[in-house]
């Protein structure tokens, strides 16, 4: 009979408790878990999150290879990673992470549609998980305005930012945002 610690015959294994009653137990199958991109195996600190991601990206996707890569950071707990693509004919997109129990997607999903409806350029939400919190939105690439800045593109560039914002400020509807208080 085998005590605790002493597991030589995995078909059948009998324990003795601390009551002298000798229990017997049947080892159980290891569920097969989910293995995770090469990109997150390394990564001494799992995050559930990303490969909750990564699967939801994978079932979009299922015969392509794909690179996740942080793309930037909100002041929220949104957070935007950068999908891009063995092949060289898929263009990169964004995916943004708003975990559900802290974060609501419908209102960016709202605003976006009434920005690109003003023909302002904002990001379209290409495919959308509310219950995971994931949005799938094209990418608007990697350069800034600041890093294209300089004397010969100023005013061109403030040009366009200044009718975006006229673009904007057309856009409003009566109700369709909260009105702007010290609690927003």
């Amino acid at each position: 009979m085998a005590e605790v610690g002493d597991v030589s015959d995995v078909s059948d294994v009998r324990i003795r408790c601390r009551m002298n009653v000798i229990v017997k137990a049947r080892p159980v199958a290891a569920p097969r878990l989910y293995r995770p991109p090469k990109h997150l195996r390394h990564s001494l600190n799992p995050d559930p999150r990303l490969e909750a991601l990564s699967r939801w990206v994978d079932v979009l996707f299922p015969k392509q290879r794909f690179h996740i890569a942080s793309a930037s950071a909100d002041a929220s707990f949104r957070r935007y990673f950068r999908i891009t693509f063995d092949d060289a004919e898929t263009p990169s997109l964004i995916v943004m992470d708003a975990p559900p129990s802290h974060e609501d997607c419908r209102p960016f999903i709202r605003v976006a549609a009434l920005l690109a409806s003003a023909g302002v350029h904002v990001p379209r939400v290409i495919e959308q998980d509310l219950a995971q919190g994931f949005l799938l939105l094209s990418d608007l690439g990697r350069t800034t305005y600041l890093s294209r800045l300089d004397a010969t593109t100023a005013d061109a560039l403030y040009g366009d930012a200044l009718d975006a914002l006229v673009r904007i400020q057309a856009a409003e509807r009566p109700d369709f945002l909260p009105e702007y208080d010290r609690a927003l």
